[in-house]
């Protein structure tokens, strides 16, 4: 619903995942009625919220159908986001980091569209992280729980049986160890069906794991650079700030948002948990909205806890 006195300040949290999400630590006998109650109860500032479970739409599709039951008012605005993993890895060797990429579609986009125009279209184009390039061979198709949860089996089944225990269950790993190139993203994104209706954004931790060499500078810097965005999760809007003037100082995207990245509920001991979020946003709760902030950043987004004067 529009303010009749215009655009008004509001939280925008654009990474929230829920019970459908492959990783979630959402819990008790009916943890999705436990979820909506968790939105329902958010401060009232809170407006818009992104609904991001990895590859799957499952979770936007539920909660879209609450609110067109009548459940979550508060909240003007759902958006389905998408997150990848990319093919270009930060770390060491013995542990690699890879980079998050998101992709935030328009509502206007049916659940249906997103699947069959993007997540299908991506099919083809998936290679397996380096440590198990090896199995390329025994994963094709399209990234579905069943398919994940076969190539995440064999990339356990194809380590040492005493270092099994180290790893997650066999869907969390798959999902993993699918990388996408950054051209095969935005080559599909630029497709008849979404062109316009997409904003992206790249996930700030991980891309600062990769090192500023002369073997990675380049690719560090289109990352970033390529991105509407980039998203963060920190402990205190001070700490956004001071990662916000990093990226400044580095003369890099520094559009920085502040997201819950919620794996967990309000109550939860955790920075990733539902109401943590220091972005506010002055802009109309549409997709369109948040276009004009990303076009109009400086005067449209503020990271803090108390509303902007």
């Amino acid at each position: 619903m529009s303010d009749s006195r215009g655009s008004a300040w509001a939280k925008w949290d654009l990474h929230v995942h829920t019970p459908a999400s492959l990783v979630h630590e959402y819990s008790g006998a009916d943890p999705w009625e436990a979820f909506f109650y968790g939105l329902e109860t958010l401060p009232k500032e809170f407006k818009v919220i992104g609904i991001n479970d990895y590859l799957f739409l499952d979770g936007y599709k539920k909660v879209l159908e609450a609110k067109k039951n009548g459940r979550l008012a508060n909240i003007e605005l759902f958006l389905p986001v998408i997150e990848l993993r990319l093919d270009k890895f930060g770390g060491s060797n013995n542990h690699l980091s890879r980079v998050n990429y998101h992709v935030l579609f328009s509502n206007e986009l049916s659940p249906e569209t997103i699947e069959h125009q993007f997540l299908n279209a991506l099919s083809s184009k998936y290679t397996l992280s380096p440590t198990y390039s090896t199995l390329t061979s025994k994963w094709a198709g399209i990234p579905n729980r069943q398919a994940l949860a076969a190539l995440g089996q064999a990339i356990i089944e194809s380590v040492p049986e005493k270092e099994r225990s180290k790893y997650g269950s066999p869907l969390r790993v798959g999902f993993d160890n699918l990388c996408l190139s950054l051209d095969s993203i935005q080559s599909i994104l630029s497709s008849h069906y979404l062109k316009g209706q997409t904003i992206t954004a790249v996930g700030k931790t991980e891309w600062a794991d990769i090192k500023w060499n002369a073997q990675s500078t380049a690719d560090k810097k289109t990352i970033i650079n390529g991105a509407d965005f980039v998203f963060i999760s920190a402990e205190s809007a001070d700490a956004c700030r001071k990662s916000k003037e990093a990226l400044t100082n580095a003369k890099v995207n520094d559009r920085l948002l502040d997201c819950s990245d919620s794996h967990s509920f309000s109550n939860a001991a955790t920075t990733n948990r539902l109401g943590k979020c220091f972005t506010w946003i002055k802009a109309e709760p549409t997709f369109e909205g948040l276009r004009q902030a990303l076009f109009e950043y400086t005067g449209r987004v503020r990271i803090s806890i108390t509303p902007p004067d």
